[in-house]
Order: C-alpha cells, then structure tokens, then sequence
C-alpha cells in the first residue's frame, strides 16, 4: 500500500471492505502489502474486473423512478414538479448530488445518460466516482458576495456633491480621483 492519503475512491473502498468477511480482509490486505493498489485489490478479491461503463449499461443499472417506494417517489415527485421538472417512470433519480428534495438535476434519464451526471458534478464541484469520474472541489468555496459590485457613477456623484456642499475646497486640496475612491471604499461592503 502506498504511503501517500488515499484519495475519496481509496477510502470508500477501505470502507467496503471493512464489511467484508474476515477472510476476504485478510486477503485484501497481502495483495495490498504485495504493492498492488487498493482498486487492484478489491478487484482481485473480489474476482471481477469493472463494470462496463457505457452509457447503455450505466441507465440498465440504475433504480428506476418507477421502483421507488410510493410514498418516497410521492415526496420526490411533488417536489419536482414544485421546481418544474415532470419526473417520468424510466428515470432514475440521484440524492446523492441532489440540491434539495426533487432537484431537477438530480433526474437522468434513458437519453442523457451519465455525461448529464458528470456535467452536475463539475459544475456544482463535488466528488464523483463510479458512474463518472470528477474530482471536485479543490479550494474553498468562494462566497460570490464577497466580491462586492462597484458604486455606480450615478452614486458616487451624488456622495461628492453631497461632500462638496459641506466642504467646498474639497477638490482644490485632494484630486477628484482621490475623493471619489474613498467613497467607494466607505460605501461597498467590507472583507471580513
């Protein structure tokens, strides 16, 4: 086993295979002494290679909508169309990347496949795998309020002449530049 962290896929494996019968860890555990990697190693144990990822077998895999329990695809449904999407019997819905109850995203259907799955993960920036490979995330997410919209000019022109009133040599000690900077910077939001 290599020293480095195991990535999001390592770990959920890690995980599988601590439910595993212990004579299936313990042989887990040589092959990943051997040097193999732990992806290697489950499949090796487990005797079966990956599963084909085709987007024809990736939709025959999944539960469809159909199947779920009625009051579950009930509460899923209402929600649903409550944001605007109508949920039909083949498709199969994903909580796990999922906004809130009945996400419209969260819907794939015959058509779209897992490319729609990869698009939300990228988008949105979670981790994904299995289905489709993402890496999420990398840096903290950045609050888009953060990044406080300029004063528009219509504002600070008011705020100077408002300054101007109430000094008029205002503008023959400081340049105007100086003066209309410092108003923006009293009037936008402030970094914590």
């Amino acid at each position: 086993m290599s020293k480095s962290k195991p990535t999001s896929r390592e770990k959920v494996l890690l995980l599988e295979v601590s439910g595993w019968p212990e004579h299936l860890q313990e042989e887990f555990h040589r092959i990943v002494r051997k040097g193999n990697t732990i992806p290697m190693a489950h499949m090796l144990v487990l005797r079966s290679g990956p599963a084909l990822q085709t987007d024809t077998a990736f939709v025959a895999r999944q539960p469809k909508f159909k199947d779920l329990p009625d009051s579950q695809r009930e509460n899923i449904a209402k929600a649903a169309i409550k944001d605007g999407y109508n949920p039909k019997p083949d498709d199969s819905y994903h909580p796990g990347i999922a906004m809130k109850k009945g996400d419209r995203d969260a819907f794939v259907n015959p058509v779209n496949g897992r490319g729609h799955l990869k698009k939300l993960a990228q988008k949105r920036r979670v981790d994904m795998f299995g289905s489709a490979d993402v890496k999420g995330r990398s840096e903290p997410h950045k609050d888009p309020r953060d990044h406080a919209p300029r004063l528009s000019r219509s504002i600070v022109s008011r705020h100077l002449m408002e300054q101007v009133k109430q000094d008029p040599g205002l503008l023959q000690r400081r340049s105007k530049r100086d003066v209309c900077e410092e108003i923006v910077d009293k009037h936008t939001r402030k970094k914590k």
